[in-house]
């Protein structure tokens, strides 16, 4: 069963994925202990207002505004809002998507998962 706290380990995933190459020296458990340091100081207030304001070409102005973006605790993402969102990390990181698929197939179920080294190793 999913548990919104799960979006966490796709969150330090991704983050591990797209910093492995420059951060990690390639260990995807450096990469993942890189972010999960990351994330534990990260204390955002509980409203974070996220302005953008985009000029186009001919001048013309696109603005809007979200006071909790997605993904934030007002704002959860789903499951597969969260599991798209690591197949596009996964993707950049120029990882097969059958990989990519395993992993959140796996995520899925975690709690029926006998030894975790089973995921561990798909991270490799």
């Amino acid at each position: 069963m999913w548990k919104p706290a799960g979006t966490y380990f796709f969150f330090l995933l991704a983050i591990s994925l797209v910093s492995l190459p420059h951060a990690s020296g390639g260990d995807v458990t450096a990469g993942i202990r890189e972010a999960n340091r990351f994330l534990s100081h990260l204390n955002a207030p509980p409203k974070m207002t996220t302005i953008i304001k985009i000029t186009l070409k001919n001048g013309r102005t696109i603005s809007g505004r979200a006071d909790f973006g997605k993904g934030s605790p007002s704002d959860p993402m789903s499951y597969d809002e969260v599991a798209e969102k690591f197949r596009g990390c996964a993707a950049f990181a120029e990882w097969p998507s059958s990989k990519a698929n395993q992993v959140i197939d796996m995520v899925r179920s975690l709690e029926d998962l006998s030894d975790v080294r089973t995921l561990t190793a798909l991270l490799q």
